[in-house]
């Protein structure tokens, strides 16, 4: 009597192999893209704090065009006029409330700011 495996038998625990392989890998690499996300927001809500609290105390000297700038593959959408956060000197306040959309491509996370007339982020969702 022979022992062993036969072909078939060989390529069935392959193809399982392989898509466990495949289903391990995605879910490895989703918390890595969340936490790309998250980082991005951060840096983000720092800048907008930032530029705020400049205004605010006048210190508009070399801020008037501060352009953020994301990491690739990151894409923005925002309802402000222009894309542009026009803090308005002293108050710091911003025209309406507005939202700034980020959207990470390679992986199922959107974050959305929502930033109130008093120019502060009211929500990340």
């Amino acid at each position: 009597m022979k022992r062993g495996f036969t072909l078939p038998e060989l390529l069935i625990v392959m193809g399982v192999l392989a898509i466990l392989t495949t289903l391990a890998t995605v879910n490895l690499l989703r918390p890595q893209h969340q936490a790309s996300t998250v980082a991005a927001v951060n840096i983000l809500m720092a800048d907008i704090r930032q530029q705020q609290l400049k205004t605010m105390l006048g210190n508009t000297e070399g801020s008037n065009n501060f352009n953020v700038t994301l990491e690739p593959p990151f894409q923005v959408l925002t309802t402000f006029p222009n894309n542009q956060i026009v803090f308005q000197a002293g108050s710091g306040e911003v025209a309406g409330p507005n939202t700034i959309t980020i959207t990470n491509p390679n992986g199922p996370t959107t974050t959305t700011l929502t930033i109130n007339h008093y120019g502060t982020i009211e929500s990340v969702d």
